[in-house]
């Protein structure tokens, strides 16, 4: 019986490390994260210039695949150096003393006729979201390109305070390129 514990316990090692074989850590070259929200009715768009991505990608069985972005908040750029400080510093925005990071993690990967339906866990503020999120992914030459278009509500991760100017909701787009 308990030989046979051992065997078992061996071949589960076995396969394990054989489906984490089968991921590819794919090198990162670029990792663009852009934002768009209404302010006073006209649309303000920003990007973080900042962050850093791991991508562990299998192509055959994307269920043992994992996307994780890490953006520096400090790095946030709106083309406005007063709107921007605003942002960093005012605790009821993104506080990046106490909160450098805005993490985004996958969850679960599942795939879909235009890529895949990815559910993420979005940490920002120490606040913790879990989306769902449509992710494309193209192909060439041996570079990946992923992106994802989606819509979050700030309030939902205590960005900012009920406003009538500013809308609640905001657009993301994201784009990684990697080898």
């Amino acid at each position: 019986m308990y030989i046979k514990k051992i065997i078992s316990a061996f071949l589960l090692m076995a396969v394990a490390t054989a489906s984490i074989a089968q991921q590819k850590a794919l090198s990162v070259k670029n990792l663009a994260v852009k934002f768009k929200i209404k302010n006073a009715g006209i649309n303000v768009n920003g990007y973080f210039k900042s962050g850093k991505a791991t991508i562990l990608f299998d192509e055959k069985n994307v269920a043992n695949s994992k996307f994780t972005g890490i953006v520096n908040g400090n790095s946030i750029f709106t083309d406005n150096n007063l709107r921007d400080s605003h942002l960093k510093d005012k605790k009821e925005f993104f506080d990046v003393a106490k909160y450098p990071e805005l993490k985004m993690e996958s969850v679960k990967i599942i795939p879909s006729a235009n890529g895949y339906n990815v559910q993420w866990n979005i940490t920002i503020k120490g606040v913790t979201k879990s989306i769902t999120a449509p992710v494309t992914y193209v192909k060439k030459d041996g570079v990946y390109t992923f992106g994802s278009i989606f819509k979050i509500n700030r309030r939902d991760w205590n960005v900012g305070e009920k406003s009538f100017i500013m809308s609640d909701n905001l657009e993301v787009n994201l784009s990684v390129t990697a080898n």
